[in-house]
């Protein structure tokens, strides 16, 4: 029988979750941190396994990829609990779409499906349906993506889960943009903004508001996108989303190239740059407006 965690363990947890959610990883794992040590001093070994793969998490975050593999391997190994070792594949997945080695990912994601099967958890289910979902989609396998995020869609809208509607919604809105359907795409971004606002979900809603500004500007309608945009950037700086700032501003550099606005592109530009130093701002204004600049999906 599966100990209820400590409280204060708890605690510490959510506040590292938190941290990490907003792209602050230094206050993030020094919550994770003081947890895991809260957890050995009460040798809740459950617990540590647990906040070690919240920890690999935020390193797959950070694309610390060998620190976070060593964690998820560690826990494959030694760990018991179905639900963690459904996790740490999905993230194995994760990692390995990332480095663009689609087929072990999908491998990794087949056997998280096998574990989910005996374990039969509609939440775990929903996870792995909209992993598969972005495996497809950086593959270019829009089809096959849309597919998976339309199951993911349906499943969370059976069993009521709002952040899964939420975040299902965005995908297939994006892969709809992405494909040309642009307006079915807005409809559906809008809904997905809708149930981010009504609860207060304001990562999905930055992200949603990031999809209408692609999407928008997808269509050439700078004056919409640009008002998307705004808000987009507005609620992304106000909660560190540097993620969906970076995204918005390749995207406003690309409007202002096409304008003939070098100064402003070029400011555009190296505002990702300083979100996101892998990517020269140089680099940015050669690439062809069609890049996706950071991954779309929630």
């Amino acid at each position: 029988m599966k100990k209820k965690p400590n409280e204060r363990i708890e605690e510490l947890r959510q506040q590292g979750i938190e941290q990490v959610k907003r792209g602050l990883f230094d206050e993030g794992l020094r919550f994770y941190r003081e947890a895991l040590q809260e957890a050995a001093r009460r040798c809740d070994a459950h617990s540590q396994f647990q906040i070690n793969c919240d920890i690999a998490i935020a390193y797959r975050k950070q694309e610390r990829y060998p620190e976070a593999l060593e964690l998820l391997d560690t826990i494959l190994k030694y760990n018991h609990d179905t639900t963690l070792k459904i996790i740490a594949l999905v993230e194995l997945a994760i990692i390995h779409y990332h480095r663009m080695e689609y087929e072990t990912a999908l491998d990794e994601l087949a056997k998280a499906e096998e574990l989910e099967r005996s374990a039969s958890d509609p939440k775990l289910r929903y996870y792995i349906l909209n992993t598969y979902g972005a495996v497809h989609f950086f593959a270019g396998q829009l089809e096959d993506a849309q597919q998976r995020f339309s199951q993911a869609q349906a499943l969370s809208e059976a069993e009521k889960h709002v952040r899964g509607v939420t975040t299902s919604q965005f995908n297939c809105g994006y892969c709809q943009v992405y494909v040309g359907k642009v307006q079915e795409g807005i409809k559906s971004i809008k809904r997905s903004l809708h149930l981010a606002r009504e609860t207060q979900d304001q990562h999905a809603a930055a992200h949603a508001l990031k999809g209408l500004f692609f999407a928008y500007y997808k269509l050439q309608d700078f004056g919409k996108a640009r008002e998307f945009a705004q808000q987009a950037l507005a609620l992304a700086t106000e909660h560190a989303y540097n993620e969906v700032a970076a995204e918005v501003y390749y995207y406003l550099g690309k409007i202002h190239q096409l304008e003939e606005d070098d100064a402003v592109a070029d400011a555009c530009f190296n505002s990702v740059e300083k979100l996101d130093p892998r990517v020269p701002a140089r680099f940015l204004k050669a690439l062809d407006p069609s890049f996706a600049f950071v991954p779309a999906t929630l």
